[in-house]
């Protein structure tokens, strides 16, 4: 599969319509420049609708710091884990302000099986695999 298109399935854009939906779940939140989103090993952390700003995908597991992906306006965060209770294996963390729209896993069920629409999109980013890394991870 070619990098665009894979990318278009592990970050894929929503629409006003799909981020409303959204929206009577979240609670807005602002991030500024650097501010840590979620962490490895969170296990509380939130699916997160970018808003406005960019997000920083980051593997610090080998040592360095690596930033796996930045995901953007209207593009979302989150991974199967947030439906099955595990720990965040990647850490996000914002660059430049960022407003994030988060929403807590018990919400995010709900908004699943509420919209067939949303759910299609969201499931196939969560089962995705990341390039270089064994298995799903936190894709923020």
């Amino acid at each position: 599969m070619d990098e665009k298109r894979f990318n278009s399935i592990l970050f894929p854009k929503l629409s006003d319509a799909q981020i409303a939906q959204i929206e009577k779940f979240a609670q807005l939140k602002l991030y500024r420049d650097g501010e840590v989103i979620c962490e490895v090993g969170d296990r509380d952390f939130c699916f997160s609708v970018i808003k406005s700003g960019k997000m920083a995908i980051v593997d610090r597991s080998g040592g360095e710091e690596k930033i796996m992906a930045v995901a953007q306006e209207k593009q979302f965060t989150g991974d199967v884990s947030l439906l099955t209770g595990d720990l965040a294996v990647l850490s996000a963390i914002a660059q430049g302000d960022c407003e994030v729209y988060e929403v807590a896993a018990a919400d995010l069920r709900q908004i699943l099986q509420e919209s067939s629409s949303l759910s299609d999109i969201i499931l196939q980013a969560f089962i995705a695999p990341i390039p270089g890394r064994v298995g799903r991870l936190y894709r923020s």
